[in-house]
């Protein structure tokens, strides 16, 4: 089924109310003995006890937080024919079947929030069968912060309008966002030397880098 302006605002609170759980959840938790496994190819999990490949941990959170979303949500799915695609669940295909699917990460950023640093993220939306986004909802655990946006209607941080900063210098700092796996790569240096020298060209005050963190927040 089409969706209208109304049936997606609906949804949209519906994903907010998720989000939120699952963020209290995750900033709850207390880390102490905290059971983390790597993901194989079949999306089966067997336990390790030290990993760098941030794109296979998976936790015990992990899994807790997407149980959280996933009873908010499925009121949703059988209601407006929604199909699902979810991080720690098997794909059933259902994305390229219905009109809308809805696309979760309930924990991304796993890595860091087993470090206990900041950057993690609840992250859910609404994707159309096209894969134009529609609804994007956004948690911060560690603030509480809940950003979310709707197609054709706006960006919002707890429900307030959420403005662009205007008047941004256009030569202020550049910020180049990447992920620690980056600094390992046989061409770091080279990149980054090269972006260094063309940001300098363009008139930029200088040349920041952000690699800490889940690709979300």
């Amino acid at each position: 089924m089409q969706l209208n302006i109304n049936n997606i605002k609906e949804i949209c609170n519906i994903a907010i109310c998720a989000a939120q759980k699952a963020n209290n959840y995750i900033s709850s938790y207390d880390r102490t003995g905290l059971d983390i496994k790597f993901k194989t190819p079949n999306n089966q999990c067997h336990h390790v006890s030290n990993t760098n490949l941030a794109s296979q941990v998976v936790t015990e959170v992990d899994i807790k937080s997407q149980e959280i979303i996933l009873k908010e949500i499925e009121p949703t799915i059988s209601k407006y024919n929604l199909g699902l695609l979810t991080e720690e669940l098997s794909d059933d295909k259902s994305r390229f079947e219905k009109n809308y699917f809805w696309c979760i990460d309930p924990l991304d950023g796993t890595l860091p929030f087993t470090e206990g640093q900041e950057g993690y993220s609840v992250s859910i939306a609404l994707v159309a069968k096209d894969g134009t986004p529609v609804i994007g909802v956004i948690g911060n655990p560690i603030t509480k912060d809940i950003y979310h946006a709707i197609k054709g209607v706006g960006v919002f941080k707890n429900q307030e309008e959420w403005q662009q900063q205007k008047n941004i210098p256009h030569n202020g700092a550049f910020t180049f966002v990447n992920d620690r796996s980056f600094f390992k790569h046989k061409y770091y240096k080279p990149i980054t030397v090269h972006l260094n020298s063309k940001i300098q060209k363009m008139g930029h005050s200088a040349f920041k880098m952000i690699k800490q963190g889940g690709a979300v927040m």
